[in-house]
């Protein structure tokens, strides 16, 4: 009691200091009003248009614009030192920045890879002599009080930092018009700093610009294959794109390094099916510039990594940055989304053959740590196609390996040799297969045709939309997401019990079913055995 009581005074102390802090610090009392739930992000009128007023600045970024202005010449300094910088040179008309992705944390621990990125483009635009008059973000929602929603744009006329206004495009309300099925105004993604922070460097290298922002909410493949072709309709040389996106989160340093590296070359490779694996933040957002880069055959490059830990964290949680370009402007497929949903009926018998006859050949060459070479010439037209597949691995009748894709992503035949290979090696659920194993493996493929979209209101309107022995089912909470091959309900034949165990599979409890806000697809399967 002693001890508490000759505490008092101090606590006294460091209670009013903080509260008088509060008080006369705008920035640091909204940051604290809004983590209690109390506030949003302030708009303001003036003459008739609406502003959204900084939120994040005096936390993540400088709130006095000398010194904002001062943190980002230090950035640009040091990126102007770095090998990227004055190796990498943009002298060409079809060698111009198209897009970026860039991080979003706070100045202080993120600032010098965004640095980087933009000072690439700085140089860019310089040696091309290009303009850039307009600029879509592209950002995930990080808000977790934002309603349902596939996309949501800024609805306000503009969007204030300390170093001046920006413009809210038209574009916005247009999409708001012509859209109204994709786009909406989530007023709670008004309220995330991952826009805001990305304006005062644009605000230094592009000058005068008009913005339009898009966060993407409860979107599916289709919504994103969507949202690329509206975007289609505004890209131009004039136009430039910025995907904003953390990669790993709170890892140690090592770890995070790693599964940073693989987040990365996925992007750098357009490689959706790894991508989807990590856990950058803009994941959406990155897959739908991934698509675009792909139709435009978009060229890559990693201009700057780091993470928290070699700027101003420690290194026991770690989060991490990267700075990536995407130049050129040449015309591709487009299609690295796409999902051909009639290549399962298009397979002859010959197909399906072959198929089968690969996966065992790869199965063998793996468990035994052969090489093996395929040429791709070998393969008819129909199996080069984008497409889907499981590869199940059985012995004597019980489940020994099962792994596959549920997005088209790559030839088919490509997805078979992966998808065999991890089934046999890398399925967490059991060890590796062993070559002494490999007589009593039985392998089935199943050829997945598009997911579509299950829409329900009642737990009754799902029970009896399901197919029973007829269609899979993917199952969707967040970031919790699983399915059930058709196969399986021959296992699970009754209703329950399937939504149950695939409930339990997403890392959900058995009746998250039952509380009607999941998402749901189903998709058919041609079984080769």
């Amino acid at each position: 009691m002693c001890i508490v009581n000759s505490m008092k005074p101090f606590l006294i102390i460091a209670y009013s200091i903080f509260f008088l802090t509060l008080l006369f610090n705008s920035n640091l009392r909204a940051r604290f009003l809004y983590n209690l739930g109390i506030l949003r992000a302030e708009v303001t009128m003036q003459n008739n248009q609406s502003i959204r007023l900084p939120f994040v600045a005096g936390t993540f970024y400088p709130a006095e614009r000398r010194e904002l202005n001062k943190e980002i010449d230090d950035f640009f300094a040091l990126a102007e030192k770095t090998d990227v910088i004055k190796n990498f040179k943009f002298n060409n008309e079809n060698l111009r920045t198209k897009a970026l992705i860039v991080p979003h944390a706070g100045y202080i621990y993120s600032g010098a890879t965004a640095g980087v990125g933009y000072k690439i483009l700085q140089n860019s635009l310089k040696e091309n002599a290009q303009k850039i008059k307009r600029v879509f973000i592209l950002g995930s929602n990080h808000n977790e009080k934002a309603g349902s929603f596939k996309f949501s744009v800024f609805g306000e006329d503009y969007y204030q930092t300390p170093l001046g206004n920006v413009k809210i495009s038209g574009v916005s309300h247009d999409l708001l018009k012509k859209y109204p099925n994709l786009f909406v105004t989530e007023k709670f993604t008004n309220q995330s700093h991952i826009i805001e922070v990305q304006l005062p460097f644009l605000q230094r290298v592009l000058g005068d610009f008009e913005l339009i922002s898009i966060i993407t909410g409860n979107a599916d493949i289709d919504d994103l294959y969507a949202l690329t072709e509206v975007l289609e309709n505004y890209l131009d040389d004039e136009t430039l794109l910025i995907i904003t996106s953390d990669l790993s989160h709170y890892h140690k340093y090592e770890d995070a390094q790693k599964l940073d590296a693989n987040c990365i070359e996925a992007m750098l490779s357009l490689n959706v099916q790894e991508l989807v694996k990590t856990e950058a933040c803009g994941l959406p957002a990155i897959l739908v510039l991934l698509n675009l880069a792909d139709k435009h055959d978009w060229h890559t490059k990693l201009l700057d990594y780091k993470n928290s830990g070699d700027t101003a964290g420690d290194k026991s949680r770690v989060v991490g940055y990267s700075a990536i370009t995407f130049y050129g402007d040449k015309v591709g497929t487009g299609n690295i989304l796409s999902v051909n949903a009639d290549i399962g009926n298009n397979l002859s018998n010959t197909d399906k053959e072959q198929l089968l006859s690969l996966a065992r050949r790869v199965l063998e060459h793996a468990v035994n740590k052969t090489k093996n070479t395929f040429d791709e010439k070998e393969f008819s037209n129909v199996l080069k196609m984008n497409g889907a597949a499981f590869v199940t691995l059985t012995k004597n009748n019980e489940l020994r390996g099962c792994i596959g894709d549920l997005i088209a992503t790559r030839a088919l035949y490509k997805s078979v040799i992966d998808n065999t290979v991890n089934a046999a090696l890398h399925d967490p659920r059991f060890l590796a297969v062993e070559p002494s194993e490999l007589a009593e493996i039985n392998v089935e493929i199943s050829v997945l045709t598009a997911p579509i979209p299950l829409h329900y209101n009642t737990t009754d309107d799902l029970l009896e939309a399901l197919e029973p022995n007829v269609t899979g089912v993917i199952l969707q909470k967040g970031f919790h997401k699983a399915t059930f091959l058709p196969q399986v309900w021959e296992q699970l034949p009754h209703k329950e019990d399937f939504l149950g165990h695939l409930c339990m599979k997403a890392g959900l409890s058995a009746d998250a079913w039952r509380a009607g806000n999941l998402k749901v697809q189903t998709y058919r399967a041609i079984k080769i055995n």
